[in-house]
């Protein structure tokens, strides 16, 4: 099922790849340490056994999913925070503050499944309050460390920011 997550996954996001080169590349990386069972594929008959397992898969996949494909992704959230930063913020901390809350985005992705448990307005308002805690900056945001900042923004109260970030701070210990 992971060959057919990967390869509904690479369609989704508009980076298709073939099923030939997502079940090499999956069972190469799976079998690394084996390389005889990698040599397996070679065996056109168990290759295509893989095919139909995906294929099939991913009629399962759709189904169970219901065809629910779109994912909301904070970035646009993200754009909106630059153009709702305060006026008086200086403007290298408004840069610098952009920039280490897209970085946390970015890694949120890579290394945490935040984006399977929260709206991605909250990842990126929990990403925007990481990266003004680490730069000194919550104050500039507004009374008590930007909270109307942020639910005004956002729309996510602080006790889900902090969920979050408390699950990227464990990816930065």
């Amino acid at each position: 099922m992971a060959l057919t997550c990967l390869f509904l996954a690479c369609k989704v996001e508009e980076t298709p790849r073939s099923l030939v080169d997502v079940i090499h590349v999956g069972y190469a990386l799976a079998y690394r340490k084996h390389p005889d069972k990698v040599q397996q594929l070679s065996d056109k008959a168990f290759f295509q056994k893989h095919v139909v397992k995906v294929i099939r898969g991913e009629g399962v996949l759709l189904h169970t999913l219901q065809f629910q494909l779109e994912v909301d992704k904070p970035y646009p959230y993200m754009e909106k925070l630059s153009k709702c930063l305060p006026q008086d913020m200086p403007e290298d901390v408004k840069i610098s503050l952009l920039q280490l809350a897209w970085d946390h985005v970015n890694n949120s992705y890579k290394t945490t499944t935040v984006c399977l448990q929260y709206p991605a307005a909250d990842i990126a308002a929990a990403c925007t309050q990481f990266a003004a805690a680490l730069l000194r900056a919550l104050p500039l945001l507004g009374p008590e460390d930007g909270k109307d900042f942020f639910w005004n923004t956002f729309g996510t109260s602080r006790k889900v920011r902090d969920e979050i970030t408390s699950q990227l701070l464990l990816v930065y210990e």
